[in-house]
């Protein structure tokens, strides 16, 4: 989407549940609720992964599948973009 920009934060507990909050995860139209807790865990570890890894320059995990309580959650397919990041120790570096 052109104008959309991330950020990458660090955030945990109740704050990190809260990125993924939302009405459908909570149980809607008879289902159950989500593992809401699942799919923050994988919220939480790819910010991780990305704040550690400077070439990783996008992640797009689409589907991301929530089972119900407790069981878990699971991205069904990923996009990962790398580029090539110069350091100040690297000669080529402007």
């Amino acid at each position: 989407m052109p104008g959309i920009v991330g950020q990458i934060v660090a955030f945990a507990g109740k704050d990190q549940e809260a990125v993924v909050d939302a009405q459908l995860l909570q149980g809607a139209r008879n289902t159950e609720p989500a593992d809401v807790a699942a799919l923050a865990d994988i919220v939480a570890n790819v910010a991780a992964l990305m704040r550690a890894t400077p070439e990783l320059a996008e992640v797009d995990l689409n589907p991301v599948v929530v089972y119900g309580g407790g069981q878990g959650a699971c991205a069904l397919d990923a996009l990962v973009v790398m580029v090539e990041r110069k350091s100040a120790a690297d000669p080529r570096a402007p």
